[in-house]
């Protein structure tokens, strides 16, 4: 309740909120082709230090989900958009444009001003076989 008096962190803040917001927005979208959906959102960062550090990531599972490339960007890597454009339907390519819009509309609407997260999709089957959260690293 007054966590704002005591917060000496308010980027943090806004990233808890962003992602808890955009979590329950994409809870188990559908792929409009492939056999997928939103799993779960998560982030990791040192955005007390700086908000380029913030990293966000959609989890997608289903039978099609290692079809998504390894940790796609979906809004601002031109090669991995490339990728997806060649191994996609433009449909489910526009689909994971849209769930990065989504979590980068969340961060602006609870108040986040400075440069973009970084927002990549992945499949939760390829992180559990290549080593967890080491996937990542």
């Amino acid at each position: 309740m007054f966590e704002w008096l005591f917060n000496k962190n308010p980027k943090k803040t806004i990233v808890k909120k962003a992602v808890r917001r955009a979590k329950k927005l994409l809870r188990s979208r559908h792929a409009p082709s492939l056999d997928v959906k939103v799993d779960y959102v998560w982030w990791y960062g040192a955005v007390e230090i700086d908000s380029k550090y913030c990293v966000v990531w959609i989890m997608l599972s289903g039978p099609d989900s290692e079809r998504i490339p390894a940790k796609f960007n979906p809004l601002r890597d031109e090669k991995s958009q490339r990728s997806a454009r060649e191994k996609l339907r433009t449909e489910d390519c526009n689909w994971l444009e849209e769930l990065a819009s989504v979590v980068e509309g969340e961060f602006r609407a609870c108040g986040w001003e400075w440069e973009a997260p970084k927002i990549g999709v992945e499949s939760t089957e390829r992180v559990k076989r290549d080593g967890g959260f080491d996937y990542f690293r």
